[in-house]
């Protein structure tokens, strides 16, 4: 009898997992599904709102309301006049930082998608497709955020706006090399009536190549910038630690005017650090 109720027992809770186990994979496939959902309907409305929104008044309000916390933040955390005056610059400079971050990923990315969008648009045209109907059929295939780019030139040429002109404005937003590249040569090939599925072609293996090249420079030029990033954040840590351990022996650095210069000091200096050996790892290609 004992076996009985033990194997009715492993019956029901192996049923149970299976039961448990099955429902939360349908709601996770459902989560990931109303995700995509949400992402593509605020995308949508993201690419609606872009045109008309006042990006420079807001972006200078936050800069003014962050600027006020952390400066707040920073006199009330017993920093003194330097914490006040380090967390207005940093308060400042956070949100055009963030958006700059966020500028240098997304010309990242496009420039990744101008391979596959220059090889699209050649393939249309040797299929017989005109340019525009071949860069209309490229931004269907292509993903974010490149394709917003091309629904761009699409609406301006629908508007009136000649492809040579389409192509020049998206140079001009998306200040690129390859991109500046391809669509000069684009406008060119069009004035002249040159072979264009060819020359895209050709580019596209150019872009390719000099991808390739910068990978390999970016691979060899971490180790400085990884070795700069650590040998700027050392001090900071130091101190902080110092501060932690003995918080009198760091009042005068932060409670006097003399301190308050000579931090001053070494924070103006790691910021010309920072750039200055940003610059030295950076290559142009």
């Amino acid at each position: 009898m004992f076996i009985f109720y033990l194997f009715v027992l492993i019956f029901f809770f192996i049923s149970f997992t299976i039961f448990f186990s099955l429902n939360i994979i349908f709601l996770i496939k459902k989560f990931r599904r109303l995700k995509e959902l949400y992402f593509a309907d605020s995308g949508h409305l993201l690419e609606q709102l872009i045109y008309f929104l006042s990006i420079e008044k807001r972006l200078y309000s936050l800069n003014a309301i962050f600027a006020l916390i952390f400066g707040a933040f920073g006199f009330y955390a017993k920093l003194g006049l330097a914490g006040l005056i380090l967390g207005v610059i940093i308060g400042w400079m956070l949100p055009a930082s963030l958006l700059q971050v966020y500028r240098r990923k997304r010309l990242q990315k496009i420039n990744d998608q101008l391979i596959i969008a220059t090889e699209l648009i050649g393939s249309g045209m040797r299929a017989g497709q005109t340019l525009v109907q071949a860069i209309e059929s490229s931004g269907e295939v292509v993903t974010h955020p490149i394709s917003q780019e091309i629904r761009i030139i699409i609406r301006q040429i629908r508007m009136g706006i000649s492809v040579e002109k389409a192509l020049k404005d998206f140079a001009v937003r998306v200040p690129l090399d390859d991109i500046k590249f391809t669509s000069s040569s684009m406008v060119i090939s069009l004035k002249t009536g040159a072979d264009l599925p060819l020359m895209l072609g050709k580019i596209s293996d150019t872009i390719r190549e000099r991808n390739s090249i910068r990978g390999k420079i970016n691979t060899l030029t971490v180790q400085g910038k990884t070795e700069g990033f650590v040998v700027g954040l050392m001090p900071i840590l130091l101190g902080i630690f110092m501060y932690w351990r003995d918080p009198e022996y760091m009042s005068p650095l932060l409670n006097t005017f003399i301190g308050n210069c000579i931090l001053g000091f070494a924070v103006v200096m790691e910021i010309l650090a920072f750039f200055i050996i940003r610059k030295i790892v950076s290559i142009e290609i």
